[in-house]
């Protein structure tokens, strides 16, 4: 289950306590509660209708399960190739005897993840990479590795795009809005749906005189497929970008999973917003990713957003407290940061306003030292994520689990037939690629409609 602006717990308190007063209560709250139970396991899933579940062992085989194995499992990808079992065993001994309900909030972490992250700690020594010396350079070839393979988890070419690490999601989102080129006659669009650290960047806009406009989903397509696609003339290259004058700068931002009700909403937009700069008046696109990225493959190589937000832990729990910007190497030089600071610059001096910045791209947007360590675990989360099959087979997984939790919940009714739940979302459309494995702010119908 996703609710935006509060844990999935106390979602399901609510709604399970809303059904106390109905006639059928009982077998509601009992029907409600195994249905919020089995969606609260959704990122790893790791309940099948009608088994019972032995830590340590595969679910015992009922009628029900093998109905929902042949209905659900085969069709979708259920069950990680069979290994469901003995990855909760193995890696989530801590879920025993716990409900977990916040996964929009955090992913979970594995214990082998854990392990292979202070392993290496316990067998190196690491140091400031602003620093020269052996431990120094150990931590600088470290970190570099894993920019590299955040690189590869997205399938993105390291000669078109870079990784900024940041302290989440919210902060990449934060310096875009900090040092995008707003100016008086740009445009902030963004699509109606959008988290509150992209709408944040409303403020930045509105500081610099731009405009901004809330965009539904139809009006996307209808703005930016309104006007004929830019012709030769009017194309120029990235990087001459920077060297135009006269060029204002319009962004686009949406999230490309909805935080609130799990849709999907299509990449091919990326490209059409593109299509819609002229010389004069140049579009770029931000993609919040910090929904879709931990149960979704993202390809940098087809869809080549100039933004993308994530958060690490969303994906797979650990480390709390870091994310990052994912950005084209071309859109580097109209970004106009103001502030610089240690590990940013070659030389400064403290007398004039004269400095001199580094050339890499993220040694010019990471202000200060970066969390090393941390940065350093993300190569064993990443490497939790492939052990299990990638993101496809999570993706499969859990739309899977997704797909029976909508069923289930579609068929409970009033004692006069009535629709008991009310679920957000385009579910009915059984496509992953338009709706995510969410089912959201499920609640009854008031009883004067209902009755």
């Amino acid at each position: 289950m996703k609710q935006r602006g509060s844990t999935t717990h106390g979602a399901a308190v609510h709604a399970a306590s809303a059904y106390t007063g109905d006639v059928n209560s009982q077998r509601v709250f009992r029907l409600f509660s195994a249905a919020l139970v089995l969606s609260s396991l959704l990122a790893m899933g790791f309940v099948i209708a009608g088994a019972r579940v032995h830590t340590g062992g595969a679910a015992e085989e009922t009628p029900e399960r093998a109905r929902f194995v042949r209905e659900y499992g085969r069709r979708h990808g259920y069950g990680y190739n069979g290994t469901l079992y003995e990855l909760r065993a193995n890696n989530f001994p801590y879920l025993e005897g716990s409900t977990y309900l916040d996964f929009t909030g955090s992913g979970l972490y594995q214990c082998a993840q854990l392990k292979a992250f202070t392993d290496n700690l316990n067998q190196n020594l690491y140091g400031n990479s602003h620093s020269v010396s052996p431990c120094s350079q150990k931590t600088q070839s470290g970190v570099d590795g894993v920019r590299q393979l955040v690189l590869q988890f997205f399938n993105a070419d390291p000669a078109e795009y870079s990784v900024v690490f940041t302290s989440g999601c919210t902060a990449a989102l934060k310096m875009v809005g900090e040092y995008f080129p707003f100016a008086t006659k740009s445009k902030y669009y963004y699509l109606l749906q959008n988290h509150n650290s992209v709408l944040g960047i409303r403020q930045y806009a509105v500081h610099k005189g731009a405009e901004f406009r809330a965009l539904a989903d139809y009006q996307v397509n209808e703005y930016f497929t309104a006007e004929e696609d830019a012709g030769a003339d009017d194309i120029i290259g990235p990087a001459a970008r920077a060297q135009e004058h006269d060029v204002k700068f319009n962004l686009f931002a949406f999230p490309a999973e909805d935080n609130f009700e799990g849709v999907r909403y299509p990449l091919s937009w990326i490209d059409a917003v593109h299509r819609h700069s002229r010389r004069s008046s140049q579009w770029l696109v931000l993609l919040d990713a910090a929904a879709y990225a931990p149960t979704a493959r993202l390809d940098l190589s087809q869809y080549k957003p100039d933004f993308v937000s994530i958060s690490f832990y969303k994906i797979f729990g650990f480390p709390t407290g870091l994310g990052a910007l994912v950005l084209r190497n071309d859109v580097v030089d109209i970004l106009k940061p103001t502030y610089w600071g240690g590990g940013q610059v070659i030389a400064s001096l403290s007398g004039t306003d004269w400095h001199v910045l580094l050339n890499t791209v993220h040694e010019r947007l990471e202000a200060g030292t970066t969390s090393f360590l941390d940065i350093m675990s993300v190569r064993y989360g990443l490497e939790a994520m492939s052990a299990v099959g990638g993101m496809d087979a999570v993706d499969q997984h859990t739309f899977a689990l997704s797909q029976y939790l909508y069923d289930q919940m579609s068929a409970l009714k009033h004692s006069n037939g009535r629709q008991l739940c009310v679920t957000y979302g385009r579910h009915t459309a059984r496509n992953r690629t338009m709706q995510a494995c969410a089912l959201t702010h499920l609640r009854r119908l008031r009883i004067e409609r209902a009755f």
